[in-house]
């Protein structure tokens, strides 16, 4: 019920109370008028005042109005969140979240809830191309379902069916429910595991980024799938720093469980730059991790870095008869770990005279046996066989080298010159 009056009622009431009644179909008010611009309201139930609605006032012109209430900048009480820096570790309710991300792992059961906010993964310089991209559909698709007509027969008839426009990487698999806010994600461990890192990033407002050798490359696949340029270019920028030979191994192995190509090179290339350089211990580990197919490419650019070498007379030819020795040992020892992997295609391709024209007598005997084994023509003279027969008649006297014990039992060649 809204009751007007001006001040002429006001000046009019009687009885010495200050008051003015006023009652409705089912209830009754007495408004208690004072001296100022507001008046107080009073309900009553019978003849019985109740407790005063203090919230309710009479402004000028007699309008029925909400209180204000006084605010108290010292209250206790207060439970916001409005000193804090906003995050998605915040309690959702509090700091407002307004979409869900589920992060589930490949192959498992196992799986988190991000309680996130559009405006931040969707906005800004280190927006997410992809998350936009989802809450511009979601928004898209309110709109459609707002568009509903009623048919001839007084039912509803739906609108159109809307199909998901996302450019989504092919890695990625998701599910998005609009009508919940919620998007669920699937991927690899390594990748659910540093999700974290990248929603503090985009939540920083220092733009703070935590990376690391160990998950560098998953927040580059990450950047990658969910379209965040800043991003990719901060984790690019750490990668070619960080990478080194003692890093090597680590970059190559997630490199290949991301599927990251350019990660990948990176370390092929640099791995074919410094491969002379590492102490034996380090190449065992680098040999022994990498497969046939990445130590292929990195033995046919070393070859390429020596013929450039040699054709700028950057190296003496001792130099360059050293490096060559070195790299067929490399081979040698590569071949003999994985024999088993090797088909005579790859065989051949590694031992191709290309890139390894002159052999470490120990490394010749080892490759001469190691083609009998794996190539199975030992009645083929083939370019090996060549190079191989040369240079032990050559050398006979150190044609008879010491096999070593130092990985696991696996024969492997002295890499020693």
């Amino acid at each position: 019920m809204v009751i007007r009056f001006d001040e002429k009622a006001k000046s009019d009431s009687t009885g010495g109370t200050n008051a003015f009644k006023a009652s409705g179909p089912q209830e009754s008010f007495e408004v208690l008028l004072g001296d100022g611009p507001e008046y107080s309201v009073v309900e009553k139930e019978g003849d019985n005042a109740t407790n005063p609605t203090s919230n309710k006032t009479f402004g000028k012109g007699g309008l029925l109005t909400e209180k204000k209430r006084d605010f108290d900048d010292e209250s206790d009480d207060d439970n916001s969140i409005t000193d804090e820096e906003l995050t998605w570790r915040c309690d959702p309710k509090l700091s407002l979240s307004d979409w869900t991300v589920e992060i589930t792992v490949k192959g498992s059961s196992a799986s988190r809830m991000f309680h996130v906010h559009k405006s931040v993964l969707a906005v800004g310089p280190k927006r997410s191309n992809y998350f936009a991209t989802t809450f511009s559909n979601a928004q898209l698709k309110q709109h459609h379902l707002g568009r509903q007509k009623v048919n001839d027969i007084g039912g509803i008839e739906p609108c159109d069916f809307f199909q998901e426009s996302m450019s989504v990487s092919p890695s990625l698999i998701d599910y998005v429910d609009h009508d919940k806010n919620k998007s669920r994600i699937e991927l690899e461990q390594l990748a659910a595991d540093t999700f974290p890192v990248l929603l503090d990033f985009q939540y920083s407002s220092k733009n703070q980024l935590e990376i690391t050798t160990e998950n560098a490359t998953a927040l580059h696949s990450l950047s990658g799938h969910l379209e965040m340029k800043s991003l990719r270019r901060k984790v690019r920028e750490f990668w070619t720093q960080d990478l080194s030979t003692e890093s090597l191994v680590t970059y190559y192995a997630h490199s290949r469980i991301f599927k990251d190509s350019k990660i990948l090179a990176y370390a092929e290339e640099y791995c074919a730059k410094h491969i002379f350089q590492i102490e034996e211990s380090g190449v065992v580990e680098i040999l022994s991790a990498v497969d046939p197919q990445f130590f292929l490419r990195v033995a046919s650019k070393c070859g390429e870095i020596l013929s450039t070498k040699i054709a700028s007379n950057e190296n003496s030819e001792e130099e360059e008869d050293e490096c060559y020795l070195r790299l067929s040992l490399l081979i040698a020892v590569y071949s003999n770990l994985h024999r088993n992997e090797l088909t005579p295609q790859m065989f051949s391709q590694l031992t191709a005279e290309t890139h390894l024209p002159t052999l470490e007598v120990k490394a010749a005997k080892v490759l001469l046996e190691l083609e009998n084994d794996i190539c199975r023509a030992p009645g083929t003279m083939t370019s090996l066989k060549k190079r191989g027969i040369a240079v032990i008649s050559k050398n006979w006297e150190e044609s008879c080298f010491e096999v070593s014990d130092q990985m696991g039992g696996e024969e492997t060649v002295d890499l020693n010159l």
